[in-house]
């Protein structure tokens, strides 16, 4: 892959875009995937031919919520409440002071990696997961 195949990860990560690399160990040219992986930023690692399924339900959940209201809901700011609560509990990020358009944006595009279409579906995740990556919340 090298050095040009590495600064577009980088750009599409930029861009909060989903990078999705095929297990090194069946490809023909493994320092393909194998750098890729190297660079921290894959959101999925898995077989090639799971990676459609895996690109075709990333985007139906970017789609559905891209057509949620643009006003977030109570449901919305109540469910960024308790996501902030558990986030600074576990890890001392605090973003009850950031800029919520942004935070929201952060937010739904965590939920589209994870293919969660509902934020109480994402507050339960963060409650299921031991310990939350602050730099990706």
């Amino acid at each position: 892959m090298g050095h040009d195949g590495t600064q577009g990860i980088r750009a599409i990560k930029e861009r909060s875009g989903k990078v999705l690399v095929q297990e090194p160990s069946p490809a023909p040219y493994r320092s393909m995937p194998e750098n890729a992986i190297a660079t921290g930023f894959a959101d999925y690692v898995a077989p090639a031919t799971e990676l459609p399924h895996l690109l075709t339900t990333y985007i139906h959940s970017a789609d559905t919520i891209a057509r949620e209201q643009a006003v977030p809901t109570k449901t919305m700011v109540d469910g960024l409440k308790k996501a902030f609560i558990l986030i600074r509990t576990r890890t001392g990020q605090n973003f009850s002071m950031y800029k919520q358009s942004t935070i929201r944006r952060r937010v739904e595009r965590r939920m589209g990696l994870h293919q969660l279409t509902r934020i109480e579906n994402y507050v339960r995740y963060l409650q299921e997961t031991s310990r939350p990556d602050p730099a990706r919340h």
